[in-house]
């Protein structure tokens, strides 16, 4: 197990601071012009269904829609085995689901097949095929847990490797049969199939946190008593004890975030890791006996160290200076040690924004001087102190920054959204140059507005985004940006939600290398199918590519048949 930072996001680190025809006979629409006015007719079902039960109870709309999931579910028989077919297939069982229970029922079953014949792209290896496999086949036992928690159970025991547990399935029994949860668990644990372990063990832990204590412990023995790799497996429990969402030391903030673990545990955990550290130290120092250089173990290592440190010094501060008076040791007799220490400390080592700065200010190589710079924004911005990032940033050449300036700025706009700062958050996002971020940031500025109960300002602000939009380059960022305007046009006018929807349909058909999302329709189309199902299902047949046009389609269907 390993969630400790990789080489490669270090690097990051030190370089960011550095059907209409094809569809026709399938579907069960057709359309009819008459006098200029078009309206949709529907076919019998291409699959019989039974759906008398529902005569007195489902809508005039809900009567018409049904039919037409026979259809969709059929037409992604055509598509390739990949996760779009698996989604789809889901999400039309998932809909079915409060009408014809029995063919719910068979439709996930089928999407589960689909999900199993998944084939990995050339040249993948087999384990990745079987990652594919086994993660969109836990992605509909989730959508089936949801209706039927015992059929999900029964379906996943009837799919699973007991010797090889995988992820998805072990997350699905922790909800709907802990006991043989905690069973599987144990036996990744002795078997060393560990690469999930802090995540299904944090997952426990929000429902039975006793359980999900005594796995952990049980982990920490074997891997105190047999392990190979202490240092790999030491950061592998690591988010257990402080949890982090950015999945490594730095998402968790040891000023204001509390561990859940009980203190012995977290004591416990960190003589382990002491010994682990030690044992790290002890084997470079092995290794520098043929070679003297920092090489990436060691000079990786000693980075990695500066971010555990400070949990040490917390929680263990006797540990912590053992090691690093022993890490300090081993690295001063590398050839470049001592600079290689220097360094690793002015970029890892916990500091605040001003401390960051007058390093800077002090560094007499102009490299390192940007670096740190870019380190002292991030720290700011961090600290939700923006003026003075962006103050930071621009003592920094702007070929330089940019990308590091656009993240702050995303953060900026996102921190004024949640504070109800609609010119603070409008003024940050205006100056973000990625469209579809910039258009995200836009849609949710329109929803402030509008919880603001501010209609008339909403709109100019949504009208402005669609005029750049409309502007932009027709690359596979437009296709989302019109989405996301369409989403904010339908939220505030449905009239004017469908005349934008209409430009997104265009946007769409036109673009290159765009990747249709299995619920890019959810928050314009799926919202004005109940308002006009028949306008909102022809914007569907105007999209030129299979996939759209079933995800669309899909879409509209659910708009008139889920249960509010």
């Amino acid at each position: 197990m390993n969630c400790m930072l990789s080489r490669s996001r270090l690097t990051g680190i030190i370089c960011g601071l550095a059907l209409i025809a094809a569809l026709a006979s399938a579907w069960s629409v057709q359309i009819i012009r008459n006098g200029g006015a078009a309206m949709v007719a529907h076919l019998q079902p291409s699959c019989s269904a039974d759906n008398s039960r529902l005569a007195g109870q489902a809508t005039p709309q809900q009567q018409r829609a049904l039919p037409m999931l026979d259809s969709l579910f059929e037409a992604t028989n055509d598509l390739p085995d990949d996760l779009t077919k698996v989604y789809l297939q889901r999400r039309i069982a998932d809909t079915l689901w409060d009408y014809d229970e029995s063919r719910a029922r068979s439709r996930f079953e089928r999407a589960l097949l689909t999900a199993n014949s998944i084939k990995a792209p050339p040249g993948s290896l087999p384990k990745e095929k079987n990652n594919l496999r086994v993660q969109y086949r836990g992605d509909v036992l989730a959508s089936i847990k949801q209706r039927d928690p015992q059929l999900a159970k029964k379906l996943a025991l009837d799919y699973l490797d007991k010797a090889n547990p995988d992820i998805w399935t072990i997350e699905l029994f922790i909800d709907v049969d802990r006991q043989y949860a905690t069973h599987m668990i144990r036996h990744c644990i002795d078997t060393s199939n560990t690469a999930w372990l802090d995540r299904l063990l944090r997952k426990l832990r929000a429902t039975d946190p006793i359980s999900a204590d005594d796995l952990f412990t049980h982990a920490l023995s074997v891997a105190e008593q047999r392990s190979k790799e202490p240092f790999s497996d030491f950061g592998g429990l690591f988010r257990y004890v402080f949890p982090s969402e950015t999945g490594n030391f730095i998402g968790f903030n040891l000023h204001a975030d509390t561990s859940p673990a009980k203190p012995e545990l977290i004591k416990r955990f960190l003589d382990f890791g002491c010994k682990a550290l030690i044992q790290e130290a002890n084997a470079i120092e092995q290794e520098s006996r043929k070679n003297t250089e920092i090489n990436e173990r060691s000079g990786y290592g000693y980075m990695e160290l500066q971010m555990l440190l400070p949990f040490f010094d917390q929680y263990a501060p006797a540990s912590a200076a053992k090691i690093r008076a022993r890490w300090d040791e081993v690295i001063l007799n590398l050839r470049g040690g001592k600079e290689h220490i220097r360094q690793a400390r002015l970029l890892f080592a916990p500091m605040n924004t001003q401390e960051i700065l007058g390093n800077a200010e002090h560094a007499k190589d102009e490299i390192e001087k940007q670096v740190l710079y870019g380190r002292a924004a991030k720290q700011a911005s961090t600290e939700g102190d923006f003026e003075e990032a962006f103050l930071i940033l621009s003592r920094i050449p702007a070929a330089i920054r940019e990308d590091l300036e656009a993240t702050i700025r995303a953060q900026a706009a996102k921190a004024a959204i949640a504070r109800s700062d609609v010119d603070a958050s409008l003024s940050y996002a205006k100056g973000i140059e990625d469209l579809r971020e910039r258009t995200d940031l836009i849609e949710r500025i329109v929803r402030l507005l509008y919880d603001q109960k501010d209609p008339e300002r909403a709109m100019k602000v949504l009208n402005e985004a669609l005029e750049i939009a409309k502007k932009a380059e027709n690359n596979w960022l437009k296709p989302g940006a019109m989405l996301n305007i369409a989403s904010a046009a339908t939220l505030l006018n449905p009239a004017r939600g469908f005349e934008v929807m209409n430009q997104a349909v265009e946007v769409i058909n036109n673009a290159k290398d765009f990747a249709q999302n299995i619920t890019d329709f959810d928050q314009n189309l799926l919202l004005l199918a109940p308002i006009d199902f028949d306008r909102a299902l022809m914007l569907t047949e105007k999209l030129s590519g299979k996939e759209s046009r079933l995800i669309a389609q899909t879409a509209v269907c659910r708009g008139i048949l889920v249960q509010k």
